[in-house]
């Protein structure tokens, strides 16, 4: 059968894992970029911060944007479709919570160097195989690597999204940004799965998809009731943020979404649930099961704890 092959990066982990259409293989010199990587003199927290460069004739900024060495090799069964292989490292880039790459300069201001620092969960290699296979099955039902359907575009702008709302250098407002805008992208993956679309207002839709999936759905997401005017929904700050450019009351970057945030006495914080759902709605949307039920447990599991989860996609 005929098989087409890319390298990706940069992934700290010696992955060798194989499913059903898939093999990931790392390359002979893993163990010196590694080391090589780790000396690099811009890292804190195991972040890696892009390091000023030179003005170059590239067609991106290269103060922000730059590139790491590839790791591995993704090869992939079938006719050659460029679009598949990255949508696959994609998906693997949000199984192992880091930000992984084909493209020559693919990170944009920071990126972790460790895994599992972006989302809540740990996958080990055999729930990480299972993942890409329905990541494969996923791409498949959406369209070809020349005329791709949105849902795969879509499912890989979420999960850039969600990894560009944690770098540490962000204000409240720039994170709430990335992660409004995931939660409707989820929203429209979910929707136009449906029999038709499903016309429901900001308000309404986060709940829509929480009760979908028979998920615990968080207050910050419960559909306003406007005659009482409880529950306060995360759509309004949305809609002063996006269409006044007030955030919380004041000009953007000069105020909080939730003052305890910063506390070590009484930490609370509305964007790492927001992240957290984020991630249990991706998980979701691969598992070609869970508009019925989540039978994953992870999917139901409380995003108002900072522990770290697992993920069986066995």
């Amino acid at each position: 059968m005929e098989t087409v092959s890319v390298e990706f990066g940069y992934c700290p982990l010696p992955l060798r894992i194989s499913g059903h259409g898939f093999a990931i293989e790392p390359l002979d010199d893993l163990d010196s970029i590694v080391k090589k990587i780790g000396n690099c003199p811009v890292i804190k927290d195991g972040w890696l911060y892009c390091s000023p460069a030179p003005a170059s004739k590239a067609n991106y900024p290269p103060e922000r944007v730059f590139s790491l060495p590839k790791t591995h090799v993704l090869t992939i069964q079938g006719s050659p479709d460029e679009e598949k292989l990255r949508f696959v490292v994609w998906c693997l880039s949000f199984l192992i919570g880091m930000r992984l790459t084909t493209t020559e300069a693919g990170f944009l201001d920071a990126t972790p160097i460790e895994p599992r620092l972006l989302v809540d969960f740990f996958a080990d290699e055999k729930s990480i195989v299972g993942g890409l296979e329905r990541a494969l099955r996923f791409y498949d039902l959406c369209g070809n690597g020349k005329n791709p359907k949105p849902n795969a575009k879509r499912y890989e702008a979420a999960i850039h999204a969600l990894f560009l709302s944690q770098n540490p250098r962000n204000l409240d407002f720039e994170a709430f940004f990335y992660l409004y805008m995931t939660l409707d992208n989820c929203f429209s993956i979910m929707s136009k799965n449906q029999d038709g679309h499903v016309p429901l207002p900001h308000s309404k839709r986060l709940q829509w998809m929480c009760d979908r999936l028979k998920i615990s759905t968080p207050e910050w997401a419960k559909s306003i009731d406007k005659k009482k005017k409880k529950n306060p929904n995360v759509s309004d700050i949305r809609n002063n943020t996006i269409h006044e450019a007030i955030f919380m009351g004041e000009p953007l970057g000069f105020s909080v979404l939730d003052p305890n945030s910063y506390s070590t006495e009484k930490p609370t914080s509305t964007l790492l649930e927001m992240r957290y759902l984020i991630c249990r709605l991706l998980v979701s949307i691969l598992d070609e099961e869970a508009s019925c039920a989540p039978r994953i447990s992870y999917v139901g599991s409380s995003i108002e704890t900072r522990s770290t989860h697992s993920l069986d996609f066995s």
